[in-house]
């Protein structure tokens, strides 16, 4: 048997040009910055949905106050406007009672209206078209 030389446990370095690995690293700080930016804006997403979920709960939360509030009306004034039969024509009277209740609402912070409608189909027609015409008064 003749004698043949060892083969090294080692190999040799991998020897990669300088400017390979300048354009490596140039490419991965790119891709790096690129994934920041992209991080940032999903933060700054993220931000401005939590305000919107934020200001979303605040409403709810103040509509809850105002519908559990509902029942704690008390009544401030009554005014009955009444019509002649199939007419919808205010009389001067009558405005004048709808005005002086649209001044003291003012003052109100929020208010309820009842606009009552008739016994019968004719009637509630009759009601719907006497009501339009009483809205626009107040």
């Amino acid at each position: 048997m003749s004698w043949m030389p060892r083969r090294p446990l080692t190999t040799a370095p991998f020897l990669i040009p300088i400017s390979v690995l300048r354009a490596v690293s140039q490419e991965r700080r790119a891709a790096a910055n690129a994934a920041d930016q992209h991080a940032l804006a999903a933060g700054q997403s993220a931000d401005s949905a939590g305000k919107a979920a934020q200001e979303a709960y605040n409403r709810v939360d103040t509509l809850n106050g105002v519908v559990a509030n509902l029942d704690n009306y008390k009544s401030l004034k009554d005014v009955n406007v009444t019509f002649a039969f199939d007419k919808a024509v205010l009389t001067a009277d009558d405005k004048a009672q709808l005005d002086e209740l649209a001044s003291s609402l003012q003052s109100a912070r929020g208010y309820i209206s009842n606009l009552p409608a008739g016994p019968t189909p004719s009637a509630t027609r009759t009601t719907t078209t006497s009501s339009a015409s009483v809205v626009p008064t107040l």
